[in-house]
């Protein structure tokens, strides 16, 4: 088997951290587990040195900055980043198999957001169904030299940061897989969804998307919404056009 370090970016996460690394250790078979840790003010650092991570801070700097520092640290050609707060499952290493071919650069899993909550899981089963692309660094293996050639990840993002890269990875020929096969469970509440979304705008704004671009999506998000509340939960016909705000917010406040 390839050797794999998995790097989890973290900050305040110790309800999750310790399941998290439990998942990586039983499906993973890593070579390390490299912990970048945000200044928390909870026990995540001391949990995750319990559990054998070697645990580094970024010093407050960033999720940006705390990537591409693992990035450095890590060694193998193939990097695993996991988020602090997602649960991968037992087929992860799947992913490895979309290395075999040179042009592919990263290689996501499906990710189901609000895991345990009816109207955010079942919106993003739905969007997995359908195939809606949702690449991003929750549970993602990288080609570890082909993205530090690219320049990294953006330091000064504060989300948006895997989009950046992808966009980048597809205009320099190489290939950014997203496996619905391989799917990442992400418990999240309706509330940390929504401030999800708006660091997302605010990062996407940030990397250059335009304004427009998320006032059609706010525009459109009252039929949107019925769809929804149809197809996948009644609490979207609600729901569905506060998160469109929250993305618009972000991107004006970006």
């Amino acid at each position: 088997m390839q050797q794999l370090d998995i790097v989890v970016c973290t900050k305040n996460n110790e309800d999750t951290i310790q399941q998290s690394l439990q998942r990586i250790l039983a499906y993973a078979s890593p070579s390390r587990i490299i912990v970048i840790d945000g200044l928390s003010e909870d026990r995540t650092a001391q949990l995750a040195t319990a559990m054998g991570a070697q645990v580094h801070t970024d010093n407050g700097k960033g999720l940006g900055f705390a990537r591409n520092m693992a990035l450095h640290l890590a060694k193998t050609s193939i990097v695993g980043f996991v988020d602090a707060d997602a649960y991968v499952q037992s087929n992860f290493l799947d992913l490895l198999g979309h290395f075999n071919d040179p042009s592919v650069a990263a290689a996501s899993a499906g990710t189901i957001y609000g895991y345990g909550n009816p109207p955010l899981q079942k919106f993003h089963e739905w969007m997995l169904q359908t195939g809606v692309q949702d690449v991003g660094f929750v549970s993602t293996l990288v080609r570890r030299q082909v993205v530090l050639k690219m320049g990294g990840v953006r330091e000064d993002l504060p989300a948006y940061e895997d989009w950046d890269l992808y966009n980048r990875i597809i205009a320099n020929g190489y290939k950014w897989i997203w496996d619905r096969k391989v799917v990442t469970l992400h418990p999240q509440s309706l509330r940390g969804f929504l401030w999800h979304a708006r660091r997302w705008g605010k990062g996407a704004r940030k990397s250059g998307v335009g304004r427009k671009r998320f006032l059609r999506d706010f525009l459109a998000s009252p039929l949107w919404a019925l769809k929804l509340s149809i197809r996948v939960h009644p609490l979207h016909a609600v729901y569905y056009p506060f998160l469109r705000l929250e993305y618009l917010l972000g991107s004006l406040e970006g």
